[in-house]
């Protein structure tokens, strides 16, 4: 027996067994999920203060995603005053931001990016007959000539010459939840926009670590059983119907960012629950107004 090929052979041995096992750890680093056992624990944890939900959303553990920012410049409110009445006559200061009038329209801003822009004389009544498909193309770009930045549209309706289209501000390709907007158009001209929303070119972005859906859920878990605690009215059974990454804004406190945070948002089976939504970054609930969808 030759000793130098044995020895050789078992130096290649251990150094394939060595290689297949780094693989082995990488690839369980990289994925980062959770197993069947711990999958099961968590979900039985969870269905003891009555939330239920599928073990397909409880197996990829956290990780790090893009927080989003722009500048808000010091004359935004003007910029976006002229965008959208053209030339105006009359500006002021107000409490919580600005006030625009024209000879024939009338704008408020606030500062959070909440608006108001009308028509004078505007009639606020929503029009009530669906739209057809040739018609809902036109309506988008409308739309997107007014807004000029991406937005998904989520109802549409007509009456007459008036037109009525209810947005969502996206952005890289996912929903900015808090950023909403009601527009009604008479004929090509807007005579009513009310919501929220931002004009601004968001160019920079940072990553941070973000909470999984299973921290995500143990928060929910324990803001349920505080509130059992202190006897307040609760659902005593909810059921996640979805869970997904979107995007929610928030200003900074100085007023001089704003930053699209990933925020979870939890859709629930159970009727008159309205979706729940979680900052990613840091687990602090958003409060996102209700849509009232026709």
């Amino acid at each position: 027996m030759n000793w130098k090929n044995i020895k050789f052979f078992l130096i290649i041995l251990l150094l394939v067994v060595n290689i297949f096992l780094a693989v082995m750890l990488i690839g369980r680093t990289s994925i980062k999920v959770y197993d069947k056992e711990a999958t099961e624990n968590i979900s039985e944890l969870l269905s003891e203060s009555g939330i239920f939900v599928d073990k397909k959303f409880l197996n990829i553990k956290d990780k790090d995603s893009k927080v989003y920012a722009c500048n808000i410049e010091s004359d935004y409110s003007a910029k976006i005053a002229s965008k959208l009445m053209g030339e105006y006559e009359e500006a002021f200061a107000t409490p919580y931001g600005a006030e625009f009038f024209a000879k024939d329209s009338f704008l408020k801003i606030d500062e959070d990016f909440q608006f108001s822009y009308s028509k004078i004389g505007f009639s606020l009544q929503e029009p009530k007959n669906d739209m057809t498909d040739d018609e809902v193309k036109l309506l988008k770009e409308k739309l997107a000539k007014l807004l000029g930045t991406d937005f998904k549209l989520i109802s549409a309706k007509k009456q007459d010459s008036a037109e009525y289209a209810l947005v969502m501000q996206t952005f890289d390709e996912k929903s900015i939840e808090n950023h909403t907007l009601e527009c009604y158009f008479d004929g090509d001209t807007p005579v009513y926009v009310d919501g929220k929303w931002c004009f601004l070119s968001i160019d920079e972005s940072f990553s941070a670590h973000t909470l999984d859906s299973v921290n995500i859920l143990f928060i929910e878990k324990s803001a349920l059983d505080l509130s059992k605690e202190k006897n307040e009215v609760v659902p005593q059974k909810l059921t996640v119907k979805d869970m997904s990454i979107c995007y929610c804004s928030h200003i900074s406190l100085d007023g001089s960012k704003l930053y699209l945070m990933p925020s979870w948002r939890i859709q629930w089976v159970e009727d008159g629950i309205n979706d729940t939504y979680y900052n990613a970054v840091n687990g602090e609930k958003n409060i996102i107004p209700n849509l009232n969808i026709n």
